[in-house]
């Protein structure tokens, strides 16, 4: 028996028009690289001719269309199984008519030919109508011609023509075959095997193409080896100019998506805000807050505890006089401390880590600690040390390896035995908090949240639990002590770089305020520098480089790019901070950058210490508050004298995975 390739059926059946055939392309061989090129259209009107036919025929009569009835016979056994679907839940919708099925097979029969003819198809997701078919397979030029029978074919698919994607497949292999081999000679279940292989490399190289490009990655190592970790922002930078603003890079086997610019971070976390709306998952953070953390969460729980917090927070004074007064009376504290130093040189951080975790503690639990209770100090020690061992390299292991890291020692353990301590404290204040409490005069954070849960003491689903009181509570913590302690330990260094700016400061001080009034928010409007000044630090120092990881809540086309749903993005700030075209000359500390030619305050839509979008830091105006009552309370009171001369001074940052921190230093605070 003379056996058959595909592409001899596809020429020989489906009676194709004359001026197809005048072409002179007599021989099979030629027809795959000529007629789907020049006659696409007309050969595509002649299957779908032929295929209606035999559709029509097989409802109606026995007549034959064309001389091959074997292909015929084939058609039908596709047709049997749509009809048969027609009638099942499981078949796709829009195959459920005769007209729709046609269609179908036109496809089948037009594409799995024109694959092998080198024609693009790409662009056109025909198995998209099949279930659990994978995206279109794109078959490379023959080397042999086969001789797979219509009969191995047809008897090789799943339920006598199941998927298109079968029949390509198969089709496809018959073309590399030697000659005269049989379907015995490899085995079906090899045979198989090598098409799963196949289709599941040509789907991975086919979604590739359409994600943003970057460096070629290592297998479990992904590009660590191509970054620097001691100044993963600089190496960023270098793949920037390589790859563009948007740019994909691999931490280990985790996909990341680094988003490089003001334009491009713009686009996705304000005018594509849903979209990218997720937070990015770390396995350290993951398994202490279990994603029911203000900032970690996602999805409706976020919603609902972000919501709830701001709510919060503006109730007990977040831009009100209540908080502006407990931020005073914290500001008095710290002079007062300060004060006793009695102009001896020391490092003032952890001075400034009290003074605003206070400010949090009088939030959340109603009041503010004395700076020698042990019990404060040893929760401010537990984040001290975390912060720490954050950065620590096995750390940023444990978030791409967690299952490994989980069996080695290292810092990471100590965080995690840490993370335990201070629930445990947290825990202990909300016990207390239930016993004393009056629901009709909530006195602070967890009083307010308790009282939420009673409310949603009927809803099965309420994402208000004690769990998540702890997590919120611990979120607040994290995200109000060592960004807002961090930014004026570094202002006071760079103030001490340059006196005249600090003597600038002080003059304004004393012309708005004078020297016995406390600062209030009242005064910022009328102090121009002051606030150009903060501002200029905040910018400067650029605390968080990376931003904190977003991830895109579903499959997101940005950019004519496919990013898949759950891919964690970094919005970086540092370029949007240190932007050459916005603040010119970027390196440079020059509180001009956010003042007007006549000396009033020039605001900057690349002011994004806080990031932007949905996302954006829930405190925002507690930091904003907090950095110009402090700031402003020291140098009302004392100048900055350094150790060493000011212009040996190094401000340059400390540059750690996650934050950018000032260098060691000491400065004794002389009172004026």
């Amino acid at each position: 028996m003379v056996q058959k390739a595909m592409k001899d059926l596809t020429y020989s059946s489906l009676c194709f028009p004359e001026e197809i055939k005048a072409k002179g392309m007599d021989s099979k061989e030629d027809i795959p690289y000529y007629y789907y090129r020049d006659d696409g259209i007309k050969v595509w009107e002649a299957i779908k001719s032929f295929v209606e036919n035999v559709i029509h025929i097989y409802y109606e009569s026995d007549e034959v269309v064309c001389e091959d009835v074997e292909l015929q016979a084939f058609v039908k056994d596709i047709y049997v199984y749509g009809m048969r679907g027609v009638k099942s839940s499981g078949f796709p919708k829009m195959i459920r008519t005769r007209e729709k099925l046609a269609e179908y097979l036109t496809v089948i029969i037009f594409t799995t030919s024109a694959q092998h003819a080198g024609v693009n198809f790409g662009q056109y997701d025909w198995c998209s109508w099949i279930p659990n078919a994978p995206p279109t397979m794109r078959c490379p030029p023959p080397t042999e011609k086969g001789t797979v029978t219509i009969e191995q074919i047809v008897e090789s698919l799943p339920d006598r023509g199941r998927s298109c994607w079968h029949l390509g497949a198969v089709w496809a292999l018959s073309q590399f075959q030697d000659s005269e081999p049989t379907m015995e000679l490899l085995g079906m279940t090899t045979i198989f095997l090598l098409i799963c292989v196949s289709c599941l490399l040509l789907v991975t190289t086919w979604r590739n193409r359409k994600q943003p490009p970057g460096p070629i990655a290592l297998p479990l190592a992904g590009n660590m080896l191509q970054l620097n970790p001691k100044n993963l922002p600089e190496s960023l930078k270098k793949l920037s100019e390589k790859y563009g603003p948007v740019f994909t890079i691999r931490l280990g086997p985790r996909k990341i998506v680094v988003l490089y610019g003001y334009d491009v971070v713009k686009e996705a976390l304000i005018d594509q805000a849903d979209d990218f709306s997720g937070r990015g998952k770390l396995p350290i953070l993951e398994r202490h807050f279990k994603g029911s953390g203000v900032a970690t969460s996602n999805g409706e729980t976020w919603k609902q505890l972000r919501r709830f917090a701001l709510t919060t927070l503006r109730d007990f004074g977040m831009g009100k006089r209540s908080i502006e007064e407990r931020i005073q009376e914290e500001a008095h504290f710290l002079v007062e401390r300060i004060r006793n130093t009695h102009e001896e040189p020391f490092n003032p951080g952890i001075f400034l880590i009290h003074a605003v975790s206070n400010i949090i503690c009088s939030i959340v639990f109603g009041d503010r600690f004395d700076y020698e209770d042990k019990k404060f100090l040893t929760l401010i020690n537990l984040l001290d040390e975390n912060r720490k061992y954050q950065n620590a390299i096995q750390t940023q292991l444990y978030n791409f390896f967690p299952t490994l890291m989980e069996f080695l020692p290292g810092p990471h353990q100590k965080m995690i035995k840490n993370n335990e301590e201070v629930d445990k404290f947290i825990s202990e204040i909300i016990a207390q908090h239930q016993k004393t409490r009056d629901p009709t005069c909530p006195r602070d954070f967890i009083d307010a949240f308790l009282n939420k849960m009673d409310q949603e003491k009927g809803n099965g689903h309420s994402e208000f639990t004690v769990e998540s009181l702890s997590s919120s509570t611990l979120d607040l913590f994290l995200a109000g002590t060592a960004t807002t302690s961090t930014t004026l330990q570094y202002g006071l260094l760079i103030l001490q770089k340059y006196p005249e700016i600090q003597e600038k400061v002080q003059k304004e001080i004393d012309g708005v305020i004078g020297r016995d009034r406390r600062p209030c928010m009242a005064d910022r409007s009328q102090m121009p520098y002051t606030d150009a000044v903060i501002h200029e630090i905040q910018r400067f120092i650029d605390f968080i480089p990376l931003n904190v990881p977003h991830t895109v809540i579903k499959d997101t086309k940005f950019r004519n790019y496919f990013i898949p749903k759950d891919t964690m993005i970094f919005p970086l700030l540092t370029p949007i901070l240190h932007d050459s075209k916005e603040f010119p000359n970027p390196e440079k500390f020059d509180p001009g950058h956010f003042l007007n030619a006549n000396g009033t305050f020039k605001k900057s839509d690349f002011f994004m210490p806080f990031s932007a979008g949905k996302r954006i830091c829930a405190g925002e105006g507690l930091a904003r508050m907090e950095l110009f009552i402090f700031l402003t309370s020291i140098l009302q009171n004392f100048t900055l004298k350094p150790v060493v001369h000011h212009k040996d001074i190094d401000i340059t940052p400390v540059v750690t995975v996650m934050t950018n921190k000032p260098r060691p230093y000491e400065v004794s605070f002389v009172p004026r």
